[in-house]
């Protein structure tokens, strides 16, 4: 369900035909008994994990991770190299014995065809240091990824006849990517899905794991690399977090003087989500249902009622003259108590 509606107090520059009464959010509602999903991190390490990286931008990936060579960031709900070459990072508490091991992310699309890549590492080691590092890459210039690698240690190559370069005669433009070893540990496969549509459209294999050696080597760490500005999102180890949808907030057309889209779904159906904005950052202030990623002052926004399908927008026009000014979005699912992502945009 749609509403239309100015954003008209936006840094305190006012329109008087559309001005708005803006609280701010009112926190006590949160009840105490409830706590927002975060995944399983718990103090021991666990054989399934995830990390959709949905919080504010911050310039390491947080204290789930470790930088093991180079460092990352968290840009706009993802995961970002900022080493400019290569790097990786190791999960702190994911724990999976390499063989029947799966790791699953999405590729960012790559559109200006920079040369990067994003890569799953399976069977991390540290008393050897050697792993399954398999990455999807660019290196052609054209949007999307050309090549794929089956690699050993940190980027390592191939491994005494297993593993090696490939090309994908084409680009593949983004997507979610699949890497996976086989029960016995003697072939890993990558799969890519490049539509979203549930298919897997492209499998390479790299059998003679074991033959190779590098199987007597691994061990049970996992995480993720990449290189030049790769960009991963929605990472996780044995299908972590893979329960139903959570609670997302959007945000489209924020240019000064025109009107975005703030959208919520996989909300409560027929039910109401409380949102609002911050233009002093993504916070975190802390709740008992979790983070708030809106910095003091915040406002409140007239909350969005969803459909049958737990999905809702509402309208709202941009006042001219606020071009380059962040603004920061968060929303709360009254049905379920549950925050969604945080979004941040710069006005255009």
């Amino acid at each position: 369900m749609k509403r239309l509606l100015p954003l008209a107090a936006l840094l305190g520059l006012t329109l008087p035909a559309f001005a708005q009464n803006l609280d701010e959010f009112d926190l006590s509602l949160l009840d105490p008994a409830i706590q927002v999903h975060q995944g399983n991190h718990g103090v021991g390490r666990a054989l399934s994990e995830c990390d959709d990286f949905n919080r504010p931008n911050a310039p390491t990936l947080g204290p789930n991770w470790t930088d093991m060579v180079g460092t990352a960031e968290i840009l706009n709900n993802m995961a970002h190299n900022t080493s400019g070459g290569n790097s990786w990072h190791l999960h702190n508490t994911a724990s999976s014995p390499y063989a029947n091991t799966v790791i699953e992310f999405d590729l960012d699309p790559n559109p200006n065809g920079t040369s990067r890549y994003s890569a799953a590492v399976i069977g991390y080691n540290p008393a050897t240091g050697e792993d399954i590092y398999v990455k999807v890459q660019n290196q052609t210039g054209l949007a999307g990824y050309s090549n794929y690698g089956f690699y050993h240690g940190f980027n390592g190559g191939g491994y005494n006849g297993w593993g090696g370069f490939g090309s994908f005669g084409f680009q593949i433009l983004g997507g979610h990517v699949r890497v996976s070893v086989n029960q016995n540990g003697d072939n890993v496969d990558l799969e890519i899905d490049e539509n979203l549509d549930g298919v897997y459209d492209y499998i390479y294999s790299a059998p003679g794991l074991i033959a190779s050696g590098l199987a007597s080597q691994l061990g049970d760490g996992a995480g993720l690399g990449h290189w030049s500005d790769g960009t991963t999102d929605n990472w996780s180890l044995n299908g972590g977090c893979s329960g139903p949808p959570t609670p997302t907030l959007s945000v489209a057309g924020l240019v000064a003087g025109g009107t975005a889209t703030i959208s919520v779904s996989n909300c409560t159906p027929m039910g109401l989500v409380r949102h609002g904005y911050s233009v002093f950052g993504g916070g975190p202030v802390s709740t008992p249902y979790g983070d708030l990623l809106l910095s003091p002052p915040y406002h409140e926004l007239p909350a969005i009622v969803c459909d049958g399908a737990g999905a809702g927008s509402l309208s709202a026009a941009v006042p001219a003259g606020t071009t380059g000014i962040m603004v920061w979005f968060h929303a709360f699912d009254l049905g379920s108590l549950t925050f969604t992502n945080g979004v941040n945009q710069t006005i255009g």
